[in-house]
């Protein structure tokens, strides 16, 4: 049977992820062998300001989580270990009720074992936090609420609390955790339709990708990243528009509907073409937010060695997908 981790944990004050957190997303890393969800539960405070002025501050405890996590889970030799930060109160539903599996276990994982024992799911097995495992070396990781690389890069003139429509591509191969904090700062900006584009390749293309043997399809790819945006929000009004994006801009050059595009640094440079053609079209220029998975400062509190692994893309799993196959069949051999 497979084994879930469920962790909640608890941001008090947006400067600092607790050290005991640290401990539990390192204990729920290791133990976790098909996926690790973790309930993040943010200051009330915080939820009810405008989502366009807290983006940046979102996207930096998302980094730090996901970073963190997949660093340990690539040292534990489980990259592909599923990891999902679900923001409790922005979700829109009860995410413990929602675990449910045949084929899998669901733990969680906590110090206050009390406080989960009227749990919805009957099926969730209660795990104490060891402290006998608490990593004496980690400290409280400040949070860099204030990066210089992460920026909205403003066009329009209005001022909203969410964009209307928000537009965003890419191949989103072997869906990792960047992919996924680009997902949720789209979701939080947005307030009723996000336009995702996922690419179309041919063989050409293709064949120019690092491991390109281990790519997925793209029907797989989309049903990924529409999967995880489900997880990640429940809302019937809201319009998740997962397509087939054939050429760089897609929707964003003739739909007067989209407000902003969100991309990251290796992408700025093709957001900012998408308001070249749009004015070119007579359009309204959009925003651009550009996020930073990985701060300068970010894993401060891994040890050296785990520094190497910070590098997160596509290529890098699919390769090592293909080495585990070429490995396997020499062993069968």
């Amino acid at each position: 049977m497979e084994r879930t981790i469920f962790l909640p944990i608890y941001i008090t004050t947006l400067d600092k992820i607790e050290k005991e957190y640290l401990n539990l997303l390192k204990q729920s890393t290791q133990y976790a062998s098909e996926s690790l969800i973790i309930l993040l539960n943010l200051p009330k405070d915080f939820l009810s300001l405008p989502k366009i002025k807290t983006w940046k501050m979102l996207q930096c405890i998302l980094s730090e989580i996901y970073v963190f996590c997949f660093s340990l889970s690539w040292n534990y030799d489980k990259p592909f270990l599923d990891i999902n930060v679900i923001i409790n109160n922005f979700c829109n539903y009860n995410v413990i009720k929602n675990l449910h599996s045949p084929e899998t276990v669901y733990y969680i994982l906590t110090k206050d074992v009390e406080k989960f024992n009227n749990h919805d799911n009957l099926d969730l097995k209660l795990v104490k936090f060891n402290e006998t495992d608490w990593h004496s070396d980690y400290c409280d990781l400040k949070l860099d609420l204030n990066r210089d690389e992460s920026a909205t890069i403003k066009f329009r003139e209005n001022e909203v609390d969410q964009y209307e429509c928000v537009a965003l591509g890419g191949t989103f191969d072997h869906l990792h955790v960047g992919h996924k904090i680009l997902l949720t700062v789209a979701l939080w900006i947005t307030r009723k339709i996000l336009r995702c584009g996922v690419s179309v390749l041919d063989e050409v293309s293709i064949k120019k990708k690092a491991g390109y043997e281990g790519m997925e399809s793209l029907d797989f790819r989309k049903n990924s990243v529409l999967k995880f945006l489900k997880l990640m929000k429940v809302d019937s009004s809201f319009e998740m528009d997962v397509f087939d994006l054939l050429d760089a801009f897609g929707p964003t050059k003739d739909d007067p509907n989209i407000e902003a595009v969100i991309g990251s640094l290796e992408t700025k440079r093709g957001c900012e073409a998408i308001n070249e053609v749009r004015k070119s079209n007579n359009l309204a220029l959009i925003d651009i937010l550009i996020i930073d998975v990985i701060s300068k400062d970010s894993v401060k509190i891994l040890e050296s060695e785990d520094m190497g692994n910070l590098k997160i893309s596509s290529s890098k799993l699919r390769l090592y997908l293909l080495e585990k196959v070429k490995k396997t069949t020499q062993k069968r051999d």
